[in-house]
């Protein structure tokens, strides 16, 4: 596979030659190689195994036209022996581990990517309200053993709420662990579940949760308990939802919606099992609660 990438490289003109290159690969439904050139350059190159490509290809596409200094810049999608191949120019960065870290330029660059997806990413004619895709999700989820307290919490929502707000494409997988900062830049990765959910503060609550509980079992237990949300978390989400408008209030009474679609998305397209067993511990924690629209 390293051969058919590096000749493919080369036809592009992002190669001036065939050689050995280094190289290391990983496989998260897809296999992704990290390819270093003859220059400082180099180039993540994901090849489909699970998961066709073309969907990924395009939002990258549109993400990186709108935000091109947080979002790799997409290469192109190319067929080779009926494998589809998506090329992005790779960005060194450093890892981020926490929204505290590196002062606050994460924290700034959240908030400017977030207020700035309200006009970039903003659907005007969207296919369904948004009660009605909600719903439409939740019959694939039927025969789950959480359904019964979901449809009990449904039962308590004001459509009315949910309808008014916005239709805003999200990132659908936003967590400090596809996130890095390169110079003054937060650089945000893995755009695959880019658009397959438009309810604005999802990508939020994503990284919010994320953030506080780490995924763990402590930290899951604590979701809505606001004092475990740092001062930094707490800053970033005031300041969403008075550009959405949305009160804070509103926003955690919302989790379970969020996280249901958290859980969906997992379960739909393919994530790891461990993955879906945090989706489903994060939503049974919320519904537990006594959360109110």
């Amino acid at each position: 596979m390293i051969e058919i990438i590096s000749h493919l490289l080369k036809e592009i003109s992002l190669l001036n030659e065939v050689s050995e290159l280094p190289f290391y690969v990983s496989f998260n439904r897809n296999f992704n190689f990290f390819v270093f050139g003859n220059r400082e350059e180099f180039y993540q190159v994901k090849v489909s195994s699970e998961r066709p490509l073309r969907e990924e290809y395009e939002a990258l596409r549109i993400a990186h036209q709108a935000i091109p200094g947080n979002v790799p810049q997409p290469v192109g999608l190319y067929q080779k022996g009926g494998i589809e191949i998506l090329i992005c120019r790779g960005i060194r960065h450093k890892k981020v581990k926490s929204l505290q870290t590196q002062g606050h330029i994460i924290q700034e660059e959240i908030k400017a990517i977030l207020k700035g997806s309200k006009v970039f990413f903003r659907e005007e004619k969207p296919s369904l309200p948004h009660m009605q895709q909600l719903m439409t999700a939740c019959d694939h989820f039927k025969n789950h053993p959480l359904w019964l307290a979901m449809r009990d919490w449904l039962g308590n929502l004001d459509p009315r709420l949910v309808n008014s707000l916005p239709h805003i494409k999200q990132h659908g997988d936003l967590t400090l662990y596809n996130m890095g900062v390169a110079g003054n830049k937060l650089i945000i990765f893995d755009w695959e579940d880019f658009g397959k959910i438009s309810i604005p503060g999802f990508d939020l609550c994503c990284l919010a949760v994320n953030s506080v509980t780490r995924f763990s079992p402590v930290g899951i237990a604590r979701v809505l308990e606001r004092s475990a949300y740092p001062k930094e978390v707490m800053d970033i989400i005031a300041c969403y939802c008075k550009e959405l408008p949305l009160d804070q209030e509103t926003f955690f009474n919302l989790y379970p919606i969020y996280l249901f679609y958290f859980l969906y998305l997992k379960n739909r397209y393919g994530y790891s099992p461990e993955i879906i067993k945090i989706g489903e511990k994060l939503l049974a924690a919320v519904l537990e609660k006594p959360v109110k629209c």
